[in-house]
Protein backbone atom coordinates (compact mmCIF):
# COMPACT_ATOMS: atom_id res chain seq x y z
CA UNK A 1 0.00 0.00 0.00
CA UNK A 2 3.07 2.39 -0.15
CA UNK A 3 2.38 5.49 -2.07
CA UNK A 4 -0.79 4.48 -2.55
CA UNK A 5 -3.35 7.29 -2.13
CA UNK A 6 -6.35 7.34 0.40
CA UNK A 7 -8.74 6.34 -1.71
CA UNK A 8 -7.27 3.54 -3.01
CA UNK A 9 -6.66 2.57 0.66
CA UNK A 10 -10.10 2.97 0.93
CA UNK A 11 -10.88 0.46 -1.49
CA UNK A 12 -8.85 -1.92 -0.35
CA UNK A 13 -9.91 -1.82 3.02
CA UNK A 14 -13.86 -1.86 1.54
CA UNK A 15 -13.00 -4.90 -0.09
CA UNK A 16 -11.93 -6.51 2.85
CA UNK A 17 -14.77 -6.37 4.00
CA UNK A 18 -16.62 -7.55 1.67
CA UNK A 19 -14.66 -10.61 1.70
CA UNK A 20 -14.78 -11.22 5.30
CA UNK A 21 -18.99 -11.01 4.70
CA UNK A 22 -18.95 -13.55 2.18
CA UNK A 23 -17.61 -15.95 4.73
CA UNK A 24 -15.33 -17.72 1.88
CA UNK A 25 -13.41 -20.88 3.12
CA UNK A 26 -10.76 -22.96 1.81
CA UNK A 27 -11.76 -25.06 -0.91
CA UNK A 28 -14.57 -22.84 -1.87
CA UNK A 29 -14.69 -21.76 -5.69
CA UNK A 30 -14.41 -18.39 -5.95
CA UNK A 31 -15.04 -15.86 -9.23
CA UNK A 32 -14.07 -12.43 -9.64
CA UNK A 33 -15.70 -10.74 -12.83
CA UNK A 34 -13.60 -8.08 -13.78
CA UNK A 35 -10.64 -8.94 -11.69
CA UNK A 36 -8.71 -5.74 -12.53
CA UNK A 37 -4.86 -6.38 -11.24
CA UNK A 38 -5.69 -9.17 -9.27
CA UNK A 39 -5.64 -7.86 -6.01
CA UNK A 40 -9.01 -8.51 -4.70
CA UNK A 41 -8.80 -12.30 -6.38
CA UNK A 42 -5.03 -12.64 -4.62
CA UNK A 43 -6.32 -11.76 -1.20
CA UNK A 44 -9.15 -14.26 -1.50
CA UNK A 45 -6.81 -17.06 -2.79
CA UNK A 46 -4.03 -16.00 0.25
CA UNK A 47 -6.32 -15.41 2.49
CA UNK A 48 -9.18 -18.00 2.35
CA UNK A 49 -6.93 -20.74 0.36
CA UNK A 50 -10.12 -20.73 -1.99
CA UNK A 51 -10.17 -21.98 -5.56
CA UNK A 52 -9.94 -18.45 -7.43
CA UNK A 53 -10.31 -17.21 -11.02
CA UNK A 54 -10.58 -13.94 -12.39
CA UNK A 55 -11.94 -12.70 -15.45
CA UNK A 56 -10.45 -9.76 -17.15
CA UNK A 57 -11.07 -7.71 -20.74
CA UNK A 58 -7.82 -5.81 -20.17
CA UNK A 59 -4.99 -7.66 -21.68
CA UNK A 60 -2.34 -6.03 -19.47
CA UNK A 61 -4.21 -6.45 -16.46
CA UNK A 62 -4.32 -9.79 -17.07
CA UNK A 63 -0.62 -10.19 -17.43
CA UNK A 64 0.00 -8.30 -14.09
CA UNK A 65 -2.33 -10.12 -12.43
CA UNK A 66 -0.34 -13.54 -14.11
CA UNK A 67 2.86 -12.08 -12.70
CA UNK A 68 1.80 -11.17 -9.28
CA UNK A 69 0.21 -14.68 -8.67
CA UNK A 70 3.15 -16.30 -9.70
CA UNK A 71 5.39 -14.14 -8.23
CA UNK A 72 4.01 -14.07 -4.68
CA UNK A 73 3.41 -17.86 -4.87
CA UNK A 74 -0.33 -17.63 -4.95
CA UNK A 75 -2.63 -20.37 -6.44
CA UNK A 76 -5.26 -18.10 -8.46
CA UNK A 77 -6.37 -18.17 -12.13
CA UNK A 78 -7.18 -15.46 -14.25
CA UNK A 79 -8.41 -15.44 -18.01
CA UNK A 80 -9.61 -13.46 -20.42
CA UNK A 81 -13.65 -12.17 -21.03
CA UNK A 82 -14.87 -9.83 -23.93
CA UNK A 83 -15.75 -6.07 -23.16
CA UNK A 84 -19.21 -6.70 -23.72
CA UNK A 85 -19.55 -8.62 -20.66
CA UNK A 86 -20.14 -12.04 -21.65
CA UNK A 87 -18.66 -14.88 -19.97
CA UNK A 88 -18.00 -17.99 -21.69
CA UNK A 89 -17.33 -20.16 -18.60
CA UNK A 90 -19.62 -23.06 -18.09
CA UNK A 91 -18.52 -23.90 -14.21
CA UNK A 92 -20.62 -22.76 -11.53
CA UNK A 93 -19.23 -20.82 -8.27
CA UNK A 94 -19.64 -20.90 -4.81
CA UNK A 95 -18.93 -17.18 -4.41
CA UNK A 96 -18.88 -14.66 -7.24
CA UNK A 97 -18.14 -11.22 -6.66
CA UNK A 98 -18.22 -7.65 -8.76
CA UNK A 99 -15.41 -5.59 -7.09
CA UNK A 100 -15.99 -1.90 -8.10
CA UNK A 101 -16.59 -2.85 -11.83
CA UNK A 102 -19.78 -2.28 -13.15
CA UNK A 103 -19.19 1.81 -12.84
CA UNK A 104 -16.59 0.93 -16.14
CA UNK A 105 -19.09 -0.44 -18.06
CA UNK A 106 -22.18 1.03 -20.00
CA UNK A 107 -25.44 0.06 -18.09
CA UNK A 108 -26.50 -2.24 -20.84
CA UNK A 109 -22.86 -4.48 -20.54
CA UNK A 110 -23.40 -4.09 -16.56
CA UNK A 111 -27.25 -5.83 -16.32
CA UNK A 112 -25.19 -8.18 -18.65
CA UNK A 113 -22.46 -8.72 -16.27
CA UNK A 114 -24.89 -8.76 -13.02
CA UNK A 115 -26.70 -11.18 -14.86
CA UNK A 116 -23.70 -13.55 -15.87
CA UNK A 117 -22.89 -13.69 -12.06
CA UNK A 118 -26.48 -15.07 -11.35
CA UNK A 119 -26.23 -17.73 -14.00
CA UNK A 120 -22.32 -18.31 -12.96
CA UNK A 121 -23.21 -18.99 -8.73
CA UNK A 122 -24.34 -21.83 -7.26
CA UNK A 123 -27.76 -22.80 -6.46
CA UNK A 124 -27.22 -21.88 -2.52
CA UNK A 125 -24.11 -19.56 -3.31
CA UNK A 126 -23.54 -16.23 -2.97
CA UNK A 127 -22.79 -12.85 -4.94
CA UNK A 128 -21.17 -10.16 -3.77
CA UNK A 129 -21.12 -6.82 -5.20
CA UNK A 130 -19.11 -3.62 -4.45
CA UNK A 131 -19.88 -0.61 -6.27
CA UNK A 132 -20.20 3.16 -5.75
CA UNK A 133 -22.61 5.63 -5.27
CA UNK A 134 -21.37 8.47 -7.25
CA UNK A 135 -19.13 8.35 -10.42
CA UNK A 136 -17.80 10.97 -12.42
CA UNK A 137 -18.60 10.45 -15.99
CA UNK A 138 -15.71 10.22 -17.81
CA UNK A 139 -13.59 7.75 -20.35
CA UNK A 140 -13.11 4.85 -17.59
CA UNK A 141 -16.41 5.84 -15.60
CA UNK A 142 -19.31 5.36 -18.16
CA UNK A 143 -22.23 4.64 -15.42
CA UNK A 144 -23.81 5.03 -12.45
CA UNK A 145 -25.05 2.13 -9.82
CA UNK A 146 -27.15 2.64 -6.79
CA UNK A 147 -28.65 -0.45 -4.44
CA UNK A 148 -31.96 0.54 -5.87
CA UNK A 149 -30.77 -0.23 -9.51
CA UNK A 150 -28.88 -3.24 -8.20
CA UNK A 151 -31.76 -4.76 -6.24
CA UNK A 152 -33.95 -4.35 -9.27
CA UNK A 153 -31.54 -6.33 -11.78
CA UNK A 154 -30.78 -9.14 -8.99
CA UNK A 155 -34.38 -8.85 -8.27
CA UNK A 156 -35.43 -10.26 -11.65
CA UNK A 157 -33.35 -12.98 -11.97
CA UNK A 158 -33.36 -16.20 -8.83
CA UNK A 159 -31.14 -14.24 -6.48
CA UNK A 160 -32.32 -12.36 -2.98
CA UNK A 161 -30.59 -9.80 -1.44
CA UNK A 162 -29.70 -10.81 1.90
CA UNK A 163 -27.96 -7.64 2.65
CA UNK A 164 -26.63 -4.16 1.75
CA UNK A 165 -24.36 -1.63 3.51
CA UNK A 166 -22.67 1.42 3.38
CA UNK A 167 -18.85 1.21 3.06
CA UNK A 168 -16.86 4.07 3.40
CA UNK A 169 -17.37 7.46 1.63
CA UNK A 170 -19.01 6.73 -1.44
CA UNK A 171 -19.60 2.97 -1.70
CA UNK A 172 -22.03 0.24 -0.80
CA UNK A 173 -21.90 -3.79 -0.36
CA UNK A 174 -24.73 -6.41 -1.43
CA UNK A 175 -24.85 -9.71 -0.70
CA UNK A 176 -27.12 -11.64 -2.31
CA UNK A 177 -27.95 -15.06 -2.55
CA UNK A 178 -28.99 -17.43 -5.73
CA UNK A 179 -31.78 -19.87 -4.70
CA UNK A 180 -32.81 -21.89 -7.63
Amino acid sequence: MQGSSYRERELELIRLKLVMRLRIKKGDEVLEIGSGKGGTSLLIAAATHAKVTGVEPDKEFLRISRKWAKDLGINAAFKPMPFDGTISLKDKYDFVILSAVLHHTEERTGLRIVSEAVRLTKKGGCIGILEHRKVSKSRVHKSQWSVAKLRKSLGKSSAKVISTESAGKNSFIIVAKVME
